[in-house]
């Protein structure tokens, strides 16, 4: 049993909100057999985005993208003064253990 209906079927929106005025098709044989309406006509809206919104789009992605550049940017910058302090600390700790070293063998020589 399939039936034609206005702006109705599973997984699409359809109807007078997105201006589409073309019938889905939808009933027993919408899911059947995993096929997902592609062997059936007139399944979605064959809208073209419009040039704001492709402008728009590209706007928002290039916002996007330079925000992560520096969120990245700062992420890295941070690894490496991290690992900079902690390689300094590991040196003053060596500095310190072989003056302790050169302390003790010159006591013991005495």
């Amino acid at each position: 049993m399939i039936r034609w209906a206005i702006g109705v079927h599973p997984g699409f929106v359809h109807g007078l909100s997105t201006g589409c005025p073309q019938p889905a098709l939808v009933g027993d044989g919408a899911r059947r057999y995993g096929d997902h309406g592609r062997d059936r006509p007139e399944m979605h809206c064959h809208r073209v985005p419009s040039a704001y919104a492709r402008l728009m789009g590209r706007a928002i992605l290039t916002i996007i993208g330079i925000l992560l550049a520096i969120w990245l940017l700062f992420t890295v910058l941070g690894m490496l003064i991290s690992a900079l302090k902690f390689l300094l600390w590991l040196g003053v700790l060596a500095v310190i253990g072989a003056v302790i070293v050169t302390v003790i063998s010159k006591m013991a020589k005495s």
